[in-house]
């Protein structure tokens, strides 16, 4: 009879242990931090603002989810980053969302940058104005904030043509802020000419931040990008700073014969007939 009534006790006792270890649990932040994450991913604007007001220390807390059968981290922030909305990224900032705070893969900038979805430009430049990190490190492949300022920020493929004034504002900003002798100039340069930059174009080679005849990716010079991917403005511009138009590529071809090849202006390959 002793012995049944102490493993009563005992099933009793440890069925309160693990019922008070499971009510703690679903009130703690971890909970609360994957519920926050769903409503993050769900866009889910009221739940979001509940979570907030009711426990706003959730909101530089880390949860681990399962996603594609690996556990992965995300802050709150870089959640609302990667789904690229970006009213939900002002209210995670407005209640003290650290913009800083890695998940252990990512940044809130670099997860913006990579992720590439919704509203995610406008949430790069609004990272960096409240003070996001231009020299983090994680574990990816890519050396970080640096390439992404260098790709968001000077103007890359993700951009559009259109998005030339935010680009120059950008651009300027990332001269004021970064150190100039860890980016790829070239690289800017070569982006730029492509996607018809001209005023970029004009302050790299004015400053002399890029010869204009230099190899800047694969034996191809900027003229020869122009000639490739841009307009008659952008070879002329190309041109009056003394770019070459006799070089050949790797390819053996000059800046005339990939307007020929590639270009749809003829007004190109006029401008660059020997």
């Amino acid at each position: 009879m002793k012995k049944h009534k102490k493993i009563c006790i005992t099933v009793v006792s440890l069925v309160l242990i693990i019922g008070l270890t499971a009510i703690a649990f679903l009130n703690s932040n971890a909970v609360r931090a994957s519920v926050l994450k769903r409503a993050i991913e769900r866009k889910d604007l009221a739940k979001i603002e509940e979570i907030i007001e009711k426990t706003p220390d959730v909101i530089n807390y880390v949860p681990f989810v399962l996603l594609r059968g690996e556990y992965r981290a995300y802050t709150p922030l870089t959640m609302a980053c990667k789904v690229g909305d970006i009213e939900i990224v002002q209210m995670l900032m407005g209640a003290g969302a650290n913009v800083n705070l890695s998940d252990g893969a990512d940044t809130p900038l670099s997860i913006t940058y990579h992720s590439k979805n919704g509203d995610w430009y406008d949430i790069s430049l609004l990272l960096l104005e409240q003070g996001a990190c231009l020299d983090y490190t994680c574990h990816r492949t890519y050396q970080g904030s640096l390439e992404v300022v260098r790709d968001i920020l000077i103007g890359s493929h993700a951009c559009t043509k259109q998005d030339n004034e935010n680009i120059r504002s950008a651009f300027l900003y990332a001269l004021e802020h970064l150190e100039h002798d860890r980016i790829d100039w070239n690289a800017a340069l070569r982006e730029s000419v492509s996607y018809e930059r001209h005023e970029v174009v004009t302050y790299l080679l004015e400053n002399g931040f890029c010869d204009v005849n230099a190899d800047i990716a694969k034996g191809m010079t900027a003229l020869m990008f122009a000639a490739r991917d841009s307009n008659a403005e952008m070879v002329t511009l190309l041109l009056s700073y003394g770019a070459d138009k006799t070089v050949a590529s790797e390819n053996g071809k000059t800046a005339y014969e990939y307007a020929v090849e590639f270009n749809k202006d003829p007004s190109v390959a006029v401008l660059l007939a020997p």
